[in-house]
Order: C-alpha cells, then structure tokens, then sequence
C-alpha cells in the first residue's frame, strides 16, 4: 500500500476552475473521502489522481512514485498507475460472467490460469459471493454487482483503490449493509483508499479522514468526530450533519471558550476561534442534540440561561424525536432519545438550554 499526496492540484474546463490548489494527504493503510455538494470539484480530484483527468498545475504522488506533475511534464497513464477503481455505475461488462469480470485485469496482466482462478475464489470468498461466479450482471441484485466491481477492483493487488460514489445507486438499507461491508474489507486488507462522496452519513460511517470541498478547495479536513463537533464555518457545520445557527455578541474570552450574550437577557457559553475578540457579533452552531429541553420552567437564577419556546410539530425516528421549537429568538431544531414516558407534543410550552461547551462559533 502506498501514501497519496496531492500538492497544489489545480484544473480548470472552459476558463472555470473546478480544482483550485487543493492540496490533500491520503495515508497509507486508510480510508480518505472527498466530500462536498455536487460540482465541489471532489470527482474531478479522484480523476486526477487516477490519470482520467490532467491537471492544469500541481503534483500528484502515489507512495514514491510521482505519476503527474505538468510543470514537469509527467503524466503517467492510467493503467501504468497500479490503481484499482470503482465507478458510481460500476461499468461492469453485461456480456460476461461474475467470474470474468472479476478475472478481467488478472488476464491483462498475462496471469496463469491457475493464478486466475485461485486469485478469482479468493476474491468472491471475500466478498461473500460464492455460487454467482457463472451469473450474469442482468443476474445478480444491485449491491452483488456493486460487490463484483469491488472485487475487480481489488483483484490484482494495486497500491490504491479509488471509489467515485459506488453505492449511489443502491437503495437505503442495501446501501447501509454494503457501506458496512466496505468498511470491514478495507480494515481488513489495509488499502489505500479514496472514496468520493456527497452523503455526509456515509462519509461519516467508513472515513479515517473527511477531506470537505466547496467550489474546487478544501475548507476543512480531519476525523469524523472532528468535523462534526468542531466545523470551522458555517458550510461545513451546514453540509454535514443538521445545525442551528445563532448569533451574538462575545462578552468575555478565557482560553478556548467564551460567554456570549444572544439577546433577550439569554447569555450561553460556547467555543470561540482563535481570531475571536471580545465585543465582536459572532455566529454560534448548535447541534441538535446539544439542547436541553424540558416542560419545567426554571428557577428565576438560571433563565437567563434558558429560551423558552412551543413545540411546533415533531418527526418520530425510531430511536430520536426530533422538535422544531419556536422561540421569541428563532426555530430550533431540537433532538432527543425516543420515550414514550417523556414525548412532547404540538403547542406545548418548553424550556430549552444549550449545553455546557457545545455551542461552537463558526465563520
């Protein structure tokens, strides 16, 4: 397996630039999405990288081999790149077998025959897709032929495995299964990968890192956990996961945190950036789930801590509720765990309170 790096890509069609600078890290052994709205410029990235596309400026290496760099004029072809891919349509042949399909890059690499075949029932044991070697794409169900392409990806062992929004077009709870299953493969045999999306759950299900672009750069980068919890501006807090944004005025500033006065006598504590300064108008996210929410009213010590609201209406999830709260503030979407004990109802009067250090200031 083999470290990606992406240095100062740029590409530009037609005068617009769809990749402008992007420079990314894509670490031996694990798994790195691209993700962003359509037209961000992450397919067009993953392209790059597989000698699809030419970059305009910028270099691109994968482990010690440096494959593209135009001011250097290096640009080695596709196939000479050792890359495994996976399209969203999985471009798998209709004319031939499960097994040829998957035999397909073996035989162009003038394998034995013997080599082929265990090669071939090591993949479909893998992939838990024995007994459809002899099958038909017109044959196999969405997610088998989303497997077959997987294992043709992989079939000769590449340094990089590059997957352009491969379960697109599967349906939600197969989707959810095979997303899974990529999840346990790619631990299990340690590729290098790259994985396009637009699906923030799904980003968020498999990544080791989240690299997130809008309009051809990346505005932020690291774990799940990171990007969810500490999103430096508003898109991305926007793009990934639900939000509610809140503006106020910062009255104070000791380390990381700040108290911040957003009006009709309510003032909240949150998470401030290092350019933060004291009197400056702020906007704060606040997650769903980062509220308190209860039909007793406060103590008079601590309301101004507390908006109070009326349940606008509600979606039942299964495992959550979620609330849209109208306060003299704005709507909030609130989440909490389901419970038939403790379920609030259209037109009741709540009380709401962020939690300690969950509210973040973004730009």
């Amino acid at each position: 397996m083999s470290t990606v790096r992406i240095t100062g890509l740029v590409k530009q069609f037609g005068g617009v630039t769809a990749v402008d600078d992007v420079s990314i890290t894509a670490e031996e052994g694990q798994l790195t999405t691209l993700l962003g709205p359509s037209g961000c410029g992450k397919t067009t990235t993953l392209r790059m990288v597989a000698g699809l596309e030419s970059p305009d400026a910028g270099e691109i290496s994968i482990g010690s081999d440096l494959v593209s760099a135009p001011a250097k004029n290096i640009n080695i072809a596709s196939e000479n790149r050792n890359i495994g891919m996976v399209f969203q349509s999985y471009a798998i042949w209709p004319h031939k077998s499960a097994f040829e399909n998957v035999a397909y890059p073996l035989k162009l690499r003038r394998m034995t025959k013997k080599e082929i075949y265990d090669r071939v029932k090591e993949i479909f044991s893998l992939l838990r897709l024995e007994g459809l070697e002899e099958r038909y794409p017109g044959q196999l169900s969405g997610g088998q032929q989303q497997r077959i392409a997987l294992g043709r990806a992989i079939a000769y062992k590449s340094q990089l495995l590059l997957l352009d929004e491969p379960l697109a077009n599967l349906d939600a709870k197969v989707r959810e299964k095979v997303r899974f299953e990529l999840k346990e493969l790619q631990r299990q045999l340690k590729f290098t990968t790259i994985y396009v999306t637009h699906d923030q759950a799904e980003a968020m299900a498999i990544s080791d890192k989240i690299v997130v672009m809008d309009h051809g750069v990346v505005v932020q980068e690291g774990s799940a956990l990171d990007i969810y919890h500490n999103p430096n501006t508003r898109f991305v807090a926007n793009f990934v996961g639900q939000s509610n944004f809140l503006k106020g005025k910062l009255l104070s500033i000791e380390g990381s945190k700040g108290l911040i006065d957003v009006g009709d006598n309510v003032v909240i504590d949150g998470r401030v950036q290092k350019t933060a300064k004291i009197d400056q108008h702020i906007t704060l996210c606040l997650r769903p789930e980062d509220f308190e929410i209860s039909e007793v009213q406060p103590p008079i010590a601590d309301r101004k801590i507390w908006f109070e609201g009326i349940i606008r209406t509600f979606t039942f999830q299964g495992n959550i509720v979620t609330y849209l709260v109208d306060t003299p503030h704005q709507s909030f979407q609130i989440q909490t765990e389901s419970s038939l004990e403790n379920q609030f109802k259209e037109g009741n009067k709540v009380y709401l309170k962020v939690r300690e250090n969950r509210a973040r200031m973004v730009i």
